[in-house]
């Protein structure tokens, strides 16, 4: 795939040391060892992004509605492509080798497909959370497990003593692990 990405941008020979790079780049080789959503998320993500160059190169609005699922997929694994579409829209929006119609047309399906695969889970997380997002990881979760882990490298505590810290704030703060979003 950092083939496919570097020759749509440069030669051949930058595309295969682009690739050759990534295939002995070693948080890559132990991601491909692990069973984590990383190796499936970057493969379905970038999947999005070759399909959406394909779209622009051969302007083609089925093109643009896969990259919008795949894109959607991707997000789902992760949600830290929640934002992406807007950008995607912007490039199909502003690309000038294709008519303004068309790229509208484009523009829309790849947000539109994108909606069609979120939607449902987050309908699902706003009936069981009332909350519509993709993720639940927010509030006294995402403080007590990830800015923990921040604080204990900042500060050189360790990750519980953090994690006692910011629970005792929270406590002050009303805020506990009733909470619908806390996950233990």
């Amino acid at each position: 795939m950092a083939y496919l990405l570097g020759r749509n941008f440069f030669s051949r020979r930058e595309a295969l040391v682009a690739a050759g790079l990534c295939a002995v780049d070693p948080h890559n080789l132990s991601l491909s060892v692990h069973l984590l959503s990383d190796t499936l998320f970057v493969f379905v993500f970038l999947s999005s992004i070759i399909v959406l160059m394909y779209g622009l190169k051969n302007k083609k609005v089925s093109l643009f509605f896969l990259s919008g699922i795949l894109l959607g997929m991707a997000t789902i694994i992760r949600p830290v492509t929640q934002y992406f579409p807007i950008a995607g829209a912007v490039i199909i929006l502003l690309y000038p080798e294709i008519k303004f119609i068309l790229r509208s047309k484009a523009a829309v399906c790849f947000v539109l497909a994108f909606f069609v695969i979120v939607s449902p889970w987050m309908y699902r997380n706003y009936v069981l959370y009332n909350h519509f997002s993709l993720s639940t990881a927010k509030g006294f979760n995402l403080l007590k497990h990830h800015a923990a882990f921040t604080k204990a490298a900042i500060t050189g505590e360790s990750v519980e003593q953090a994690r006692r810290e910011f629970a005792k704030e929270a406590q002050r703060k009303g805020v506990n692990d009733s909470n619908p979003f806390y996950l233990g």
